[in-house]
């Protein structure tokens, strides 16, 4: 017994006296003449390298009004044996008949553009331009098929409408002919959006809106907190709400966060490097005292890493929370004249003992719970984005870490041994047998 989609193939696939099938994909040439090739150890050498393993057959057939398409991937494949053949893939195909439009093999109109180029250009409907194909959903097709699009510019009135937004058909088609804006980029700062078509205008004024990280990390922000953006501010305006939202945000968020605070067991030694510095650069007194040069903060809470993580945008919070909380990591927030940075750096563990064969202390790297002392290495030293810090942020960094001589432990880190509870009654019978 046939299945339905066997006798619409059937349907689809016969001639009949005034029908018009087209190959618009052929299996290329040199598939052919590869697979004529007498098996053998050439013809495998020549399948290593043979580019056109990967192909696509495709063809169209016009019965009147009635449209059908067929659209086929297709692979070399190999035996054991050594020979070679073609093995079909994935298959596209649509059909319009009866003024209806249908996909097939369960197909999404988002997978067909490809498909659609193909049609277009073989039914040689030269009012649409290639820049639109992207916008053509299910519905504009069929309309297309029906003879009810006209122009490009019905393409984008009739997207706008099916996607309920209020928007210059003029503006949609200048700023995506302008700068080949994407189905999916557009809905994304539509949706953002508190006017739509300040938002065209800002395309079609060559603002810098798309690949724009502001405006990226922007957009999720609105979504968080159901605002919009007003496309048509400017540049510093865009920066200040911004950063309006970033605390708003963040105060929410902080709100959820616990209040722990990383008790680290040694006292760090701010650095004394007045002497290495010229006059421009005097350094006197550290740790957010009134009146110095550099001003240093230990970042030892959850909120305030929190905190320096979001203002900062970098990841201090987000990767490294958990290592600071293990006592493996230390941060510190660094400013110096208007300047700002965030300092990290590993804490590694050390024993000194000592040994018959050597004179003096030796130093091993340790675990933790075996050290004496610990030394900070720095990981990362970075400004607001993983920007450089500026020459002279940097200099005091290292100069401080590097010259800062290991911290002896204040207090034991010893980690008691895991003792398991035992199940009473399973302890009786053990003692029983």
């Amino acid at each position: 017994m046939q299945s339905r989609k066997d006798k619409v193939k059937k349907e689809i696939l016969r001639d009949k006296e005034g029908t018009i099938r087209t190959v618009l994909k052929d299996i290329p040439q040199q598939v052919k003449d590869f697979l004529e090739i007498e098996p053998g150890i050439h013809k495998n050498l020549i399948f290593k390298t043979f580019e056109q393993r990967h192909f696509a057959t495709s063809n169209i057939l016009v019965d009147g009004k009635d449209i059908y398409y067929n659209y086929t991937d297709c692979n070399i494949a190999a035996t054991l044996n050594g020979r070679y053949y073609i093995i079909k893939g994935s298959k596209k195909g649509l059909s319009f008949k009866d003024g209806k439009l249908q996909l097939w093999y369960g197909g999404n109109i988002s997978n067909f553009q490809t498909c659609i180029t193909e049609i277009i250009l073989h039914m040689k409907w030269n009012f649409i331009e290639s820049f639109a194909i992207n916008y053509i959903t299910k519905s504009i097709l069929e309309k297309i098929f029906q003879g009810k699009v006209t122009c490009t510019r019905d393409i984008f009135r009739l997207y706008l409408k099916s996607v309920r937004f209020k928007a210059s058909t003029e503006f949609m088609y200048q700023a995506v002919k302008m700068h080949n804006l994407s189905k999916i980029e557009f809905y994304r700062l539509a949706c953002s959006a508190k006017s739509i078509d300040h938002l065209l205008l800002a395309f079609i004024q060559n603002r810098a809106i798309k690949n724009n990280q502001i405006i990226n990390d922007f957009i999720e922000q609105t979504r968080l907190l159901n605002s919009k953006i007003d496309y048509y501010w400017s540049d510093k305006r865009i920066l200040a709400e911004h950063e309006l939202a970033t605390k708003e945000i963040m105060k929410y968020e902080m709100d959820l966060l616990e209040d722990y605070k990383v008790e680290y067991p040694f006292n760090i030694e701010y650095p004394n490097l007045s002497n290495q510095y010229d006059d421009k650069m005097p350094i006197q007194k550290y740790s957010g005292e009134k009146d110095c040069s550099f001003e240093i903060e230990l970042l030892d809470t959850m909120k305030r890493v929190f905190e320096e993580g979001t203002m900062m945008k970098h990841c201090i919070y987000t990767n490294f929370w958990h290592t600071i909380k293990n006592l493996n990591y230390i941060a510190f927030n660094i400013r110096y004249n208007g300047k700002i940075a965030t300092l990290g750096c590993y804490i590694n563990y050390i024993r000194y003992e000592t040994r018959d064969d050597i004179e003096g202390l030796m130093e091993f790297k340790v675990d933790k719970s075996m050290s004496t002392h610990a030394k900070l290495e720095i990981n990362q030293l970075y400004s607001i984005g993983n920007q450089p810090p500026g020459s002279d942020i940097e200099r005091f960094c290292n100069d401080w870490i590097k010259n800062m001589k290991p911290i002896q432990l204040s207090k034991s880190l010893k980690i008691e041994p895991f003792v398991p509870e035992i199940d009473p009654i399973f302890d009786a019978q053990f003692q029983e047998v």
